[in-house]
């Protein structure tokens, strides 16, 4: 019996531990919902100006679903790097606390990406909502490098990407149920720490 239970809690323990790092869930076409900071993502075009992604985040449409937005990465709350630009962990915002905090990258080296598809993200770097950066320079917006972590500026006229955000779980079809979403997800990961549960109990009991 100390046998079952001990087993059981091992197996009930590396299922909750892996649904505790969902923090990235793949609603398909495109989208991905930000468990943590509760949000979707969703890629944009290659080759925008700031204007243009701004006009494209704001006029985006998901299975009737409005009001995106272009993500944050303030200066705010960076830490200089030898450079004076914002770079490191501290630099968080949305896009820095999905950057190093949920997909795990390290300062200055790309290598985790999670659900995101890795070939979209050629461009290295995204425009960002903090923009234009200075009042009496209107021709520089801030730009995440997605390459190495750090923000820093960019003309206006350059070609970025961006990804869009929107406040809340978004689905292809439109928007998800949040009461529904834990669920699904949580089910999956826990089902094989159910099955191993059934497998070891039918042992013992032969």
């Amino acid at each position: 019996m100390k046998r079952l239970v001990s087993v059981t809690a091992i197996v009930m323990v590396l299922g909750f531990a892996a649904i505790a790092h969902a923090d990235l869930i793949n609603n398909g076409g495109g989208l991905i919902y930000d468990t943590v900071q509760k949000i979707t993502w969703y890629q944009g075009p290659a080759n925008m100006t700031w204007n243009d992604a701004m006009t494209w985040a704001s006029n985006l449409n998901v299975g009737g679903v409005t009001g995106w937005q272009l993500p944050s990465a303030p200066y705010a709350t960076a830490v200089l790097d030898s450079y004076g630009l914002p770079a490191g962990p501290n630099d968080h915002g949305q896009m820095g606390y999905l950057w190093y905090d949920e997909l795990g990258n390290t300062e200055g080296t790309l290598t985790k990406w999670g659900p995101f598809d890795p070939t979209l993200w050629t461009t290295t770097h995204y425009w960002t909502s903090d923009g234009p950066l200075y009042a009496h320079l209107s021709t520089l917006a801030e730009v995440f490098n997605m390459g190495g972590g750090n923000v820093g500026d960019d003309g206006t006229v350059a070609a970025n990407t961006a990804f869009a955000v929107y406040n809340g779980d978004v689905g292809s079809s439109g928007l998800i149920s949040p009461s529904a979403v834990p669920i699904p997800g949580a089910f999956l990961l826990f089902a094989p720490a159910l099955a191993g549960f059934g497998a070891i109990r039918r042992r013992l009991k032969k």
